[in-house]
């Protein structure tokens, strides 16, 4: 775990204190030996959140190395929450965390340990449909797919993230339905006007999948689920 510098640690208190109600967000970066804190916009639509701006966190990348996550926790103790554990486990980097009310400092760094697929609880933007996703084929089928943003409820500001390049660009082909087998991706329409969730067809006749505010789970798939479904997509190394 590395440990900050006094004055990185006083520009980060300063950002905290002015962005209080809300969560401040940056990054450690490593520019000619020193470290540097570098503020980031907080695209979060809540106050008890946080989502670094993804322009933000590639500007800085291009200064130097980033080598730790900053955010702050206004109302409450500097420990980590279940989302923040999950997306420091994504991000494979330390994690600080400051009051600015209490003028407490917290930290946490990755385990490197993988949660089990099925029983997990929602965590938009981590632990979701197309998280799941990305860990089956990781854990089950060594194969890693590229990590995406997701802007909160996007499918209700009609954002076609399943429909657009980002699939395509992880390696999926649409195949016909009637043709469907284990490992395929299933593309979902529920309640939307754009297809808002997939799940993986892990068994014959078995959906694996992570539901928005439910654990994952392994369903029947049934005629409900059949009826959401609007594409089957398989990954080219599966054809």
């Amino acid at each position: 775990m590395i440990e900050l510098e006094e004055g990185v640690k006083a520009k980060i208190a300063l950002h905290a204190e002015e962005a209080a109600p809300r969560e401040c967000c940056g990054v450690i970066t490593i520019i000619k030996g020193r470290q540097v804190y570098v503020p980031c916009r907080n695209m979060a639509e809540t106050v008890e959140d946080f989502l670094l701006h993804p322009e933000d966190f590639a500007d800085a990348q291009d200064k130097g190395e980033v080598v730790a996550i900053v955010h702050s926790h206004p109302t409450t103790k500097p420990e980590p929450s279940a989302a923040d554990l999950a997306s420091m486990e994504e991000s494979g980097l330390p994690w600080f965390i400051y009051n600015p009310f209490l003028q407490e400092w917290g930290s946490a760094e990755p385990t490197g340990i993988k949660p089990a697929l099925y029983g997990r609880k929602f965590v938009h933007g981590v632990f979701d449909c197309y998280g799941f996703v990305r860990d089956y084929y990781r854990q089950e089928l060594h194969i890693d797919l590229p990590y995406f943003h997701r802007n909160p409820e996007w499918w209700a500001k009609g954002e076609e993230l399943l429909l657009d390049n980002n699939l395509i660009e992880a390696g999926f082909v649409e195949v016909d339905q009637d043709k469907m087998r284990v490992n395929d991706v299933l593309v979902m329409q529920i309640n939307s006007v754009t297809p808002n969730h997939v799940g993986i067809l892990v068994e014959d006749n078995i959906l694996g999948h992570h539901a928005m505010n439910r654990l994952s789970s392994k369903d029947v798939y049934g005629q409900l689920w059949r009826n959401y479904t609007r594409k089957v997509i398989r990954h080219r190394s599966l054809l």
